[in-house]
């Protein structure tokens, strides 16, 4: 892995730590690139073997996000219904045959095996990457 991508992983890993207490956390941050990534997330617990599968799903998705989209990157992280739900979306052109590439066939066995959840790449004017799985 590119030390390029490390950092900036790194980079928006550290913008999105915040403590543990907050319901509710609104982050704006602006990548290495210049790209604003925009994170809104919910506190979740999970143990284990899933929060390994989840950090490294939530890695991929945004690296894929920051180097194939464009324009700023949303990410959502809430629990509905009995679920988890973790979004990326991009400003840029849709998927396309993006679910080919071995980083989207990755993430796709770590949520349909660690966390027994779906995966789905959305056109919604951009590329939304979806993630649901039961808490």
């Amino acid at each position: 892995m590119p030390v390029a991508r490390l950092r900036n992983n790194g980079a928006a890993r550290a913008r999105l730590r915040q403590p543990v207490g907050a319901r509710q956390i609104d982050v704006k941050h602006r990548s290495a690139a210049g790209r604003v990534v925009e994170a809104n997330l919910e506190q979740v617990s999970i143990a284990g073997i899933r929060a390994t599968a989840l950090a490294l799903v939530f890695s991929e998705l945004l690296q894929n996000a920051l180097e194939h989209g464009s324009g700023s990157v949303r990410i959502e992280l809430a629990q509905r219904n009995g679920n988890v739900v973790l979004a990326i979306r991009d400003e840029g052109a849709g998927p396309g045959d993006a679910a080919e590439g071995t980083g989207l066939s990755i993430v796709g066995a770590l949520v349909r095996d660690e966390l027994q959840g779906s995966f789905a790449l959305i056109d919604d004017g951009g590329t939304r990457a979806e993630v649901v799985f039961p808490i």
